[in-house]
């Protein structure tokens, strides 16, 4: 939270303050505006050096932002005649406006009123439809923002909170360019509009855009290590691109690049992928990147335009067959993808919204997706493997975690986000291990110490006939506590462990997939493998080697069978809703509220141990077979529907992969390098 301006530019808005607007504004653009010009004139001349730059479309995509031109022209309308709605308090969209949070509100929604959120779809709106009043609407509350928080005395926490600071200076920077551009006319400025832009109120917005300019500018408030510092530095840009005519516009350019720049490098892997754990922040980031191109803002920089193109490629990658992101990380499905993305998403051939079909790796990134299609072009399948510590920004206790559909739609799913009230129970529940699809160790949550990070656990990643092995490797040195919240973690709460834990997961689409985790540990342990499954799935335990899948909605039942190794028998729990001292069998749908969805818990106490879970899409085939040593040298796994597959990875020691392969009527016989 930062309410106050940095120090010298509190002192320069201070003496601005006491001065006439005339005087004021010569103090923002320069000696070239005489001081003892008038408002009208210095309004016009402002406006003739601004006039031949081409209107641009920046602007940021809040997570509740709306695509086609019918449905934000209705939004906008329902704002303007009925307020705007955050978190269930009504905004009215006139001044004076209300700045003041009522009750009891999260830093979340404190931000974004700060940020101007309220605008985001107004000034879409006002570029589909010109005649309307989205313009003036913003334009209302931006100077009744700039009376109260620039030339008036009003505090807010988040007045100039990094993140909302940049969003804010994005918009700003439109609506002064759009007034500009939409009312200038070299005899009778701003005459003939339909409503009155003033020519006070152009000055206060420019004078308001050279105030964020140079708090941007302040480097000791740039927040270069996370996403915020990215969108600071895009609002920055955006003044300084749309009014060159500042007396720090060009200062300010440089700056913003040079650090879009480094932090694109620290927080971008070159392929485009996005080191801070979350779909939706990497879809946040890539709308921006996507926005900065576009309005050609990033041209001088070629290293810039191919990140971009790769960011937004990657995007499209996380994008479940049922129009969803997939909820890893701070992530969650309240609104699909196409609505959120201000790119063209991939398609189908039925024009729904999917990964693209195919394997994608991204090895120093920690992630591979496996997305198909069925017979009929339909998105089928989508799987996606995380084995990801880059930071602690956005993630979860969620290593070598997964995400499962099947048959277009979620199977095995993420616990979601739950809002940002890190203290809150069900917030710390989601964060948690034992929320998602992974091997939860003592009760215990893996570590997010930044001394655990590890990059990427991938190790290999290869297909032999239809099918697909995905292979990942951690060794966790640390477990936390599952009651303490994230936000409150410090390094001495850490409990020393060393246990390792590889995780292979097999799929052939449209028939099966095998999870085998084999973990060793010099020290018993007790370990848990949890899935979660889709709340329209429900399960039946037949017996603690066969659980029955049954899909409510359809009649394409599955089953899973667990398979014992050496005679270890694990422990089987089901878990839907559960409430009390064991908290599980919930997920946050679309990040607001919990809903039921049932888990299932194959447990045992061991120092090394193997679980071998193979889940049969077409529940019908014979039970089968699988064989893995605990050192986890020798894999073999069976499975029969209308026809055999079998497959065997002997792990050399030198780490190569040796594979055999019987799929159907086909015989495979590879090296997979180490």
């Amino acid at each position: 939270m930062v309410s106050e301006l940095s120090g010298e530019v509190e002192h320069f808005v201070n003496r601005i303050k006491q001065m006439p607007l005339s005087e004021a504004i010569v103090e923002c653009i320069g000696p070239i505006l005489d001081k003892n010009s008038d408002l009208e004139s210095s309004a016009k001349f402002i406006a003739k050096k601004s006039i031949k730059l081409n209107p641009t479309s920046y602007l940021f995509a809040d997570s509740t932002a709306v695509q086609g031109d019918k449905k934000i022209l209705s939004r906008a309308q329902n704002w303007v005649e009925n307020g705007f709605l955050l978190n269930g308090h009504k905004y009215n969209l006139e001044s004076p406006f209300t700045w003041d949070h009522p009750g009891s509100v999260s830093r979340n929604h404190q931000y974004k009123i700060q940020a101007w959120i309220m605008m985001d779809e107004l000034l879409r709106a006002s570029l589909i439809d010109s005649n309307n009043t989205f313009l003036e609407t913003s334009t209302i509350v931006a100077i009744d923002w700039i009376d109260n928080f620039l030339f008036g005395d009003k505090k807010d926490d988040f007045c100039w909170y990094d993140m909302g600071t940049g969003q804010r200076s994005a918009l700003l920077a439109f609506i002064t360019q759009k007034i500009i551009l939409e009312n200038y006319k070299p005899k009778k400025l701003f005459k003939s509009s339909k409503f009155n832009y003033s020519c006070e109120n152009l000055l206060k917005l420019v004078i308001a855009a050279e105030i964020h300019i140079l708090e941007l500018l302040n480097e000791e408030r740039l927040a270069i290590h996370s996403n915020h510092g990215l969108f600071q530095m895009a609002g920055l840009l955006a003044l300084s691109k749309s009014l060159p005519i500042l007396k720090s516009a060009e200062r300010g350019r440089k700056f913003a690049i040079e650090n879009i720049e480094i932090m694109l490098n620290q927080h971008f892997l070159k392929d485009g992928f996005h080191k801070e754990h979350s779909p939706m922040y990497h879809m946040f980031m890539s709308n921006y990147l996507f926005q900065l191109s576009s309005a050609g803002w990033l041209d001088e920089n070629s290293q810039l335009k191919s990140l971009t193109k790769n960011a937004i490629q990657c995007t499209k990658r996380y994008i479940m067959p049922n129009g969803f992101f997939t909820p890893l990380g701070d992530s969650n499905m309240r609104y699909p993808a196409k609505d959120l993305c201000l790119f063209d998403v991939h398609e189908d051939k039925f024009g729904s919204p999917s990964c693209p079909p195919g394997l994608h790796i991204y090895n120093q990134g920690g992630v591979a997706i496996l997305a198909t299609e069925d017979a009929e072009g339909n998105a089928d399948e989508h799987l996606l493997f995380s084995a990801q510590f880059h930071s602690r920004q956005h993630k979860h206790a969620d290593d070598l975690s997964f995400n499962y559909c099947a048959f277009g739609k979620p199977y095995l799913i993420d616990a979601g986000t739950f809002t940002y009230h890190y203290d809150q129970f069900e917030r710390i529940f989601v964060e948690s291990t034992k929320a998602h699809n992974t091997i939860e160790i003592d009760g215990s949550n893996y570590s997010r110490l930044r001394l655990d990070a590890y990059g990427s656990g991938l190790k290999k990643v290869f297909q032999v006939g239809s099918c697909t092995v995905m292979e990942a490797e951690i060794t966790h040195k640390n477990l936390l506590s599952n009651e303490i919240p994230h936000n409150k973690v410090k390094t001495t709460d850490g409990v020393k462990v060393n246990v390792s834990h590889r995780r292979i997961l097999v799929s052939k689409p449209q028939n099966f997939l095998a999870i085998i985790d084999i973990i060793d540990s010099d020290e018993e342990h007790h370990y848990s493998q949890w899935l979660h499954f889709a709340p329209r799935l429900e399960l039946d335990k037949i017996s603690n080697r066969e659980i029955q899948v049954i899909d409510t909605e359809s009649s394409s039942n599955s089953v899973i069978h667990i398979i014992n190794q050496d005679d270890i028998h694990p422990e089987v729990q089901i878990y839907r809703g559960q409430d009390g001292e064991q908290f599980v069998g919930w997920h946050s749908k679309d990040g607001l509220k919990l809903e039921e969805n049932t888990s299932l818990n194959s447990a045992l106490t061991a120092k090394s141990a193997v679980f071998s879970t193979i889940i049969d899409l077409k529940g019908n085939g014979k039970s089968p077979y699988a064989k893995v040593n605990t050192n986890g040298r020798y894999i073999r796994l069976s499975i029969t529907h209308d026809s055999k597959f079998d497959i065997t990875i002997r792990d050399h020691r030198d780490g190569d992969y040796h594979v055999k392969c019987l799929d159907g009527n086909e015989e495979f016989d590879r090296v997979i390098k180490r």
